[in-house]
């Protein structure tokens, strides 16, 4: 039984993956990948109570602050555009 929840929760991530990268575009599929990762390590640290060190969790906040950076930069960046097209 765990393989076959192991096998179908691999599937459904690459169906994910795929329609992000159809619909999308790989900036945001890149962003959307990073910040499941990040989030999946976060609850891991909680849910097995682990101990990070000072440097590990500015590790933590650095990439964060990339993903919130990243973020930031793409809505900038459409509303620029959106100005300059209406002139």
């Amino acid at each position: 039984m765990d393989l076959f929840m192991f096998s179908l929760s691999s599937s459904a991530g690459q169906v994910f993956v795929f329609y992000i990268l159809r619909n999308y575009s790989a900036l945001i599929c890149t962003a959307v990948t990073t910040t499941r990762k990040f989030f999946t390590v976060l609850v891991s640290i909680v849910y097995y109570n682990h101990s990070l060190s000072l440097q590990q969790w500015l590790a933590v906040l650095m990439v964060f602050g990339g993903i919130l950076w990243e973020a930031v930069d793409h809505i900038a960046q459409k509303t620029s555009v959106t100005r300059i097209r209406k002139g």
